[in-house]
This record gives structure tokens, sequence and C-alpha cells, in this order.
């Protein structure tokens, strides 16, 4: 058994039940957690992630500081769709963990998006409207990771971008 799962919230009997009906599986994938001394990557590629991908198509593992969305390609094999890493090493996580409000200022935007992808992942996509979330949030992902960074490969990019385009990015918003 995994050790939660990705529910839709037509899998509840109403809006305030906090379980899902009897006998419902996860319609969008499970989710396993190990404790922050495994190796989720290596829990990604093992076994019981396999079996969980044949029943579920999708599975999040997690050892709390590394989160490894895995799912299956074209032809059923495992792939990994996305991660994201809250800390290098357990020391690392536990280090951070002591100051959960710097943690979540460092990481909040970046992970919460991340997590709200997961969560869309198998979610399908009915309109445009859909898609555009996707890419914006891509988009937010890039702008935190580049934020307060100063990248010299991005000034050609821009020039480039400035002079194929005929306009001039200026200020913040660029």
């Amino acid at each position: 058994m995994p050790d939660g799962g990705f529910f839709t919230q037509e899998q509840f009997q109403k809006a305030g039940d906090h379980e899902p009906m009897p006998g419902q599986m996860p319609a969008r994938g499970a989710i396993e957690v190990k404790s922050t001394k495994d190796d989720a990557w290596v829990t990604a590629d093992g076994d019981q992630v396999s079996r969980y991908l044949g029943k579920y198509r999708q599975v999040l593992v997690t050892n709390y500081r590394d989160f490894v969305l895995v799912g299956q390609d074209a032809s059923g094999q495992a792939v990994t769709l996305e991660n994201y890493r809250l800390a290098d090493c357990e020391a690392d996580f536990w280090a951070g963990a002591r100051h959960p409000r710097r943690m979540a200022q460092e990481e909040g935007e970046r992970f919460i998006e991340y997590l709200k992808r997961v969560m869309l992942h198998a979610a399908p996509l009915t309109g445009p409207a859909d898609v555009a979330w996707f890419l914006a949030s891509y988009a937010r992902d890039a702008k935190a990771r580049l934020e307060g960074k100063d990248l010299p490969a991005l000034t050609g990019l821009r020039t480039a971008l400035e002079e194929a385009l005929g306009l001039k990015f200026e200020g913040d918003k660029g």
C-alpha cells in the first residue's frame, strides 16, 4: 500500500468529507514517503515504485528533502517526470528545518509551484487555460531560480532577443 494518493474532488461523497469514498483508488497517482536517511532516487528506481506504477500510473517519491515524480513513457517504462530538492543531504535538511521561516522564504514559492504541478500532472488538459497554467508555472519557477543572480549567459540571450525582435527590454519587468 502506498503512503498516500492524489484523489480528485469527485472521489469524495460531499465537499466537506476528508476521506475518499471507500474502495477508491487515487485517480491521479500515489505517494511513497521514506525516511530522510533514505535516497529518494534509489526508491524511485526500485521494485516497489515499479509495482505502484502499474497500478497508479504515477508516483511521487519523497524522503522529505527530495521529491521525485515518476510516471510512464509511451511504452509503459518508468520515467522521471519532474523532481525537486529542498536540501542536498540529510544534515542540510535538518539544519533548514531548524529555521522554517527562512527555509519557507527561500524555497516556498518554487516548492509550492512544484507541488501544484505534481498534483495536476495527471489531470486532463481540457482547454488553452490549462496549458497556459503549466507554462506560467514553469516560468514562475524559472524566474525564482534566476532572481538575485548575475548570469552573463543571459545577457547574450537578452541582446539576441532584442535584436531579433527589434525591441528593448528595460526595467525590472523588462
